[in-house]
């Protein structure tokens, strides 16, 4: 709650990756948020991600960022919003708590000296915390038990950034990786498309014998052999040009015959043993992102 009644003294405010925040603030707030997930229930939403593009959105006088608790994540998404702050304004961004990883007081500093590279920074003594995603619960009960890999903190620190420069537009990212997500009410499919899984064949395995993925974080083993992965974190390592014809064929269902993709879904080897809810849908959708 201390994000979102921080607002009352700010007239136009940006929120990054804070779709919570969003919805916790007044209707007559002048705010924008910007989300890559489309169904976030905010007026102005713009759903990108950042360092993806730049919209022509006006400058704020305060931004709330709450990025991917990464070292270089925190540096992009800061820079990013850099552009978008009016000078001598507020910048609040989330990081990861105390003792979150082994080089968490390491990364501290690192993120504490590039923000002073725009300004004045320092660390609040508010927290900011978190509910349980379902992705976690599965990913939990996968694992067996809670693990610094299988749980993400339910707490973090803020960063209070007072800006005195102004930044120019960051160039846009070149990742080449893209993911396909398709949604079926409430739940989620996402599809990791490689730059060369068109034109690239691997062999695959079709007996994909764990259904729940126990992590949640980016550091865990073999995260890297993931190409689709759920809501509920079921997940198929498959590695070929397959994943490319798969995330085709939903594209093209979607569009001529919706009322077959359940069936599809569970017909198919890398899908079967998800727990893909049935039809009638009452929200079906699609799209990529990098």
């Amino acid at each position: 709650m201390y994000l979102a009644n921080i607002s009352r003294n700010h007239k136009r405010i940006l929120l990054v990756g804070a779709p919570t925040v969003a919805r916790l603030m007044k209707n007559d707030k002048d705010l924008i948020l910007i989300d890559r997930q489309p169904f976030q229930g905010i007026t102005q939403h713009i759903a990108i991600e950042p360092m993806f593009s730049n919209p022509k959105i006006g400058k704020f006088d305060l931004a709330i960022i709450d990025p991917p608790w990464y070292i270089e994540d925190a540096k992009k998404w800061l820079l990013w919003t850099l552009q978008y702050v009016a000078l001598n304004s507020t910048i609040l961004m989330t990081i990861w708590p105390k003792s979150f990883r082994p080089k968490e007081y390491i990364e501290t500093r690192e993120i504490l000296k590039f923000s002073r590279h725009f300004g004045t920074a320092k660390i609040m003594d508010k927290t900011t915390h978190y509910e349980t995603p379902i992705f976690e619960n599965f990913s939990i009960f996968a694992a067996g038990k809670e693990t610094a890999l299988s749980r993400s903190p339910r707490k973090g620190r803020i960063i209070e950034i007072k800006n005195y420069k102004t930044v120019k537009s960051p160039p846009t990212s070149l990742e080449k990786n893209k993911w396909h997500r398709i949604t079926l009410n409430n739940y989620q499919i996402s599809i990791k498309i490689k730059p060369e899984t068109t034109n690239k064949k691997e062999h695959y395995n079709k007996e994909n014998t764990v259904k729940y993925w126990p992590y949640v974080s980016r550091r865990a083993p073999g995260i890297e052999k993931i190409t689709m992965i759920s809501s509920n974190n079921e997940f198929s390592t498959t590695n070929t040009s397959e994943i490319f014809d798969f995330s085709e064929k939903l594209r093209i269902l979607e569009q001529s015959h919706p009322s077959r993709i359940y069936d599809f879904l569970k017909s198919h080897h890398l899908t079967k043993s998800f727990d893909i809810p049935s039809p009638p849908y009452w929200r079906i959708k699609q799209w990529q992102h990098h």
